[in-house]
């Protein structure tokens, strides 16, 4: 009789793993409502969805902000959250890129359409700054038949402008 029971318990079992993993999904193109830590945004899924139907693994979710910007997120996401590495591409062709915690980009960069503002985020904090050209003249001397050549390198420096702590507009 223990062996039948014992035989018993380990078929269920058996049976059991399955069906719970078999209640995560893969969807594209799936619309939903998601509870972000910044707010419920309502947008276009492609990815994985646990057991809960919340997002989780790597996906992607398109969404409009609520001063009516789009984005899309393409990254790792935990319980329903951006979690992890990822990239919010605006619709005006700026960036977030970096590791998301809980939802809010934590350590990474943001960058305007042009490359030419940088923005960068170490524990939360935003570093603001601006993106320069400068000429320098290296002291390379190249003889020539005609003469000595001065050579002049286009030079990208980053001018620091402020700190203050990052708030997400997603």
């Amino acid at each position: 009789m223990k062996k039948v029971s014992r035989l018993l318990c380990m078929v269920l079992i058996f049976i059991s793993i399955p069906l719970t993993a078999a209640a995560a999904r893969m969807v594209e193109d799936y619309e939903m409502t998601v509870s972000f830590a910044f707010g419920d945004r309502t947008g276009i899924f492609s990815g994985m969805l646990d057991e809960d139907g919340l997002p989780q693994g790597f996906g992607r979710f398109e969404s409009v902000n609520p001063s009516g910007l789009g984005w899309i997120y393409e990254g790792e996401l935990v319980d329903g959250q951006l979690h992890g590495q990822g990239t919010i591409t605006w619709e005006n062709g700026d960036q977030e890129v970096g590791e998301f915690y809980n939802s809010l980009l934590r350590s990474g960069y943001r960058r305007d359409e042009n490359l030419s503002r940088t923005l960068s985020i170490r524990d939360g904090v935003l570093v603001i700054g601006v993106w320069d050209w400068t000429v320098v003249f290296l002291p390379v001397i190249i003889p020539t038949v005609l003469g000595v050549i001065m050579i002049a390198v286009g030079v990208k420096t980053y001018k620091l402008a402020q700190k203050k702590k990052a708030k997400a507009d997603y």
